[in-house]
């Protein structure tokens, strides 16, 4: 199983490499928003494994697949919608959540330091677990170099028992990358959380009709119970 997880990786890689960046980090969200009118159609594949060698994970490791179509509603709204599949040790790949998300701008008056707005609504098919999202992205470039971070609030909700149990969440994501020219960055990205930080490089290439990420994260603290390494890929396509 394990050597066809790897395998699959790496045909997404040399599928990838025929595209011609939207993207540069696969955590960290940019200041960007499609034009009114504008669609894009993205696909994720996470992979995350007990241990950092991905080679000693035999049957242990977690597949997430997400597709997402994002609109350009207005030049200060954009709406997308995601179906999330998830594939554990126990069960077979099998239907997970759906989302609901709003990228959205609030400031007439653009400044460097103002942030983007990015609410999303998560949800499970037996409505027994919600999860709201609140992002505000930001973004500065010097010259060649792009750094973001996006503070995040999550409020959860979730019935267990005929009881709802609720949890407020603070996470950071943060990316630097440098670009060697119009269609090509490397740099790092970082997500963080009460339960565990991840940190490790990115790359990315494509260009306006079409773009590839991907990138490798490394648990450098965090509870036991969190994967030790993950493996993302991002494909977008735009219609």
């Amino acid at each position: 199983m394990i050597y066809q997880r790897v395998f699959l990786v790496a045909a997404l890689i040399f599928y990838s490499l025929l595209f011609s960046d939207q993207r540069n980090f696969i955590w960290t969200y940019e200041k960007k928003m499609l034009a009114p009118g504008e669609s894009e159609f993205e696909f994720y594949l996470t992979n995350e494994y007990p241990h950092h060698n991905i080679f000693q994970n035999e049957s242990n490791t977690t597949l997430k697949l997400e597709y997402e179509f994002e609109i350009g509603m207005t030049e200060n709204m954009e709406v997308a919608f995601y179906s999330t599949f998830l594939q554990t040790p126990e069960d077979g790949l099998k239907f997970d959540a759906y989302k609901l998300r709003f990228k959205y701008n609030i400031f007439q008056k653009q400044n460097t330091w103002t942030p983007l707005f990015y609410s999303e609504l998560y949800g499970n098919l037996d409505f027994t677990k919600y999860v709201l999202e609140q992002k505000f992205i930001f973004t500065k470039h010097f010259n060649k170099y792009n750094l973001s971070f996006n503070p995040i609030v999550e409020l959860e909700s979730e019935k267990n028992n005929d009881t709802w149990h609720r949890e407020i969440e603070v996470e950071l994501a943060l990316g630097l990358s440098y670009m060697f020219d119009k269609n090509i960055s490397m740099g790092f990205d970082l997500k963080s959380s009460e339960y565990a930080t991840y940190f490790g490089p990115v790359f990315a290439h494509g260009g306006e009709d079409k773009f590839w990420t991907f990138g490798l994260m490394r648990k450098i603290q965090g509870e036991n119970d969190k994967s030790d390494f993950i493996i993302r890929s991002i494909m977008g396509f735009h219609i």
